[in-house]
């Protein structure tokens, strides 16, 4: 009896241990390679970021008045003035191809660049869509191949990357992706081959590498 009741006392003491160690195991493991189930790629639970909201500086291009470039004065400080005098410019600027197409249209206030910013190709494909917050990157951010095909998009806060990033081939297939805290990596980063097979997972803190694993 006294044996019976002690091999019962173990079998309790023992389950437990058993089953939890497998389902903690298990979660880990799910937990690692969340991205090959997720069509979006990066799980945005796995990148924190600042709680912040960014709100854009909106302006209507298509109905805006535009001045070429050519017809302002840039300085070496980077403020533009108009043309001949020492006054700040405050409007549209665009330039222009040789061809007549148009190169870059954007937005200044008070000399800096400040709204909406659009720059082309040569043959009319959009090259990269941003905007400006008192001449610093501020808001969504994309950008183009020559063929129309996505290279890359993400955001910015006053100048600093924020949230999550991502890379593409001109085939179509992310080259990587990764999350940003105000300009430093962090949390997991992925990177892809050209045909889409993972090459290398990196977990970031604050710029600093904590984990690699090769690809899978």
């Amino acid at each position: 009896m006294r044996y019976l009741a002690l091999i019962s006392i173990l079998f309790l003491m023992g389950c437990p241990s058993g089953p939890m160690e497998e389902v903690v195991e298990s979660n880990n493991t799910s937990d690692a390679f969340k991205e090959e189930d997720d069509l979006s790629g990066i799980n945005p639970d796995e990148v924190v970021v600042e709680d912040v909201e960014i709100q854009e500086i909106e302006a209507d291009l298509d109905n805006t008045e535009w001045v070429n470039k050519q017809d302002l004065e840039f300085k070496e400080d980077g403020m533009v003035y108009q043309k001949g005098v020492d006054i700040l410019f405050s409007g549209g600027i665009k330039s222009l191809y040789g061809n007549g197409e148009l190169q870059e249209r954007y937005l200044v206030l008070n000399g800096i660049k400040h709204g909406p910013y659009e720059k082309y190709f040569e043959n009319g494909n959009l090259n990269r869509k941003c905007a400006y917050k008192e001449g610093k990157l501020h808001g969504k951010f994309k950008k183009w191949y020559d063929s129309g095909k996505h290279a890359s998009e993400g955001q910015y806060l006053d100048g600093q990357e924020v949230g999550i990033f991502t890379w593409w081939y001109e085939n179509g297939f992310r080259s990587q992706q990764g999350g940003f805290n105000l300009a430093k990596e962090h949390g997991v980063w992925m990177y892809y081959s050209e045909v889409g097979r993972v090459l290398e997972k990196i977990v970031f803190f604050g710029g600093e590498e904590l984990e690699i694993e090769d690809g899978y």
